[in-house]
């Protein structure tokens, strides 16, 4: 079975300056939930970043559906890109748009949908994570927890192969994570991967049903399957 997402060795520079790390390899597969702490904001950006083809390794491979990222022409790589759902650490907002506007740029040009299904959509993620709908405002006059709302809808918008979380939960409160969970485990269902980058005490939760879970530490991927307790573990 072709992984939804691979690192094959992947050298990736995780701190500017510092150089990059030692050889990261690790899979997703259809229906898998990986949870990775790497230890800092910035490095679950390159993480991510690396994920979506957008940091290419120093040195080994990243592959989305068993695609070399390297390999792909531009176009290629938009179209591939436009199968990743992705909430941002920093939000990634394009302030000049509303949040509404923001959220559904992508998936106008991706999806064969209308504007007005997609759209509904969005708005009926939103509803799943606390909101009444999208905001129809601007980043900047948007409260900070609903743009961290909208934010989760955002990243399972449309039908992504592949969904990249970086600290999904950052502002919200702890009763977001069994909508967080659920709207996981749709992906999973339908034969997609979820990669949530977490910093925290997320890699011990019982609550999030991981399929794998590692740490970053001095650059290298450690398994920490160990600190869930097998009773517990899903």
């Amino acid at each position: 079975m072709t992984p939804v997402l691979e690192f094959v060795g992947a050298r990736i520079v995780l701190d500017a300056g510092l150089g990059a790390s030692a050889p990261l390899s690790f899979a997703l597969r259809p229906g898998d939930l990986t949870l990775i702490d790497p230890q800092g904001a910035a490095r679950a950006m390159a993480l991510a970043d690396a994920a979506a083809g957008r940091q290419t390794p120093e040195s080994g491979a990243v592959r989305l559906a068993g695609r070399d990222w390297t390999t792909m022409s531009d176009a290629e790589a938009a179209t591939a890109r436009g199968r990743i759902g992705r909430c941002f650490v920093g939000g990634g907002w394009l302030s000049h748009l509303s949040v509404l506007e923001n959220l559904t740029l992508s998936a106008r040009h991706h999806e064969a949908a209308s504007a007005r299904a997609i759209e509904a959509q969005a708005n009926a993620l939103a509803q799943r994570f606390g909101l009444p709908g999208v905001p129809t405002t601007l980043p900047m006059e948007t409260d900070p927890a609903d743009l961290a709302r909208a934010a989760l809808a955002g990243a399972f918008l449309g039908r992504p192969v592949l969904v990249v979380l970086e600290e999904p939960r950052r502002g919200l409160p702890p009763d977001i994570t069994p909508a967080l969970v659920r709207a996981v485990r749709a992906v999973r269902d339908r034969g997609g991967a979820v990669l949530w980058l977490t910093t925290g005490g997320a890699l011990s939760e019982a609550a999030l049903p991981a399929t794998q879970r590692f740490r970053l530490a001095s650059g290298r991927l450690i398994s920490t399957r160990a600190e869930v307790p097998e009773s517990q573990s899903a």
